[in-house]
């Protein structure tokens, strides 16, 4: 017999938000690799997870639902959107962001200099 689940939106503090906060910015050791995420890129990921879960959000879509259609398990989708996986694959991201009909554009930068567009 399957139990339905119960979700409930947990009220935090300003002090609390603003405490995991700080917690999800600081640079983490990374899930499966063991190497240390620094602060620029994590929070880049970190803005890319914000920008899914609100399009997730906007379209109407449940966390089980768009899980379905990903093909994975609702939990590992409920981990990536509450931060709890550090490091999610290039491939995971680009298929979340196809899943919800948008395209993800990865390139390579130098750090050194400011982008500048190729042409051709």
């Amino acid at each position: 017999m399957d139990l339905p689940r119960i979700y409930r939106k947990i009220e935090r503090s300003a002090s609390e938000r603003a405490e995991i906060e700080q917690i999800r910015n600081s640079p983490k050791d990374g899930a499966t690799t063991g190497e240390k995420v620094g602060s620029k890129g994590y929070s880049a990921i970190m803005k890319l997870i914000s920008q899914l879960r609100a399009r997730r959000e906007e379209l109407g879509i449940s966390q089980i639902e768009l899980a379905e259609r990903m093909g994975i398990e609702a939990s590992a989708l409920c981990r990536l959107e509450t931060f709890k996986v550090v490091n999610p694959s290039a491939f995971t991201l680009l298929h979340w962001a196809e899943t919800l009909g948008h395209d993800l554009n990865l390139e390579l930068r130098n750090q050194s200099t400011p982008p500048n567009p190729i042409s051709g």
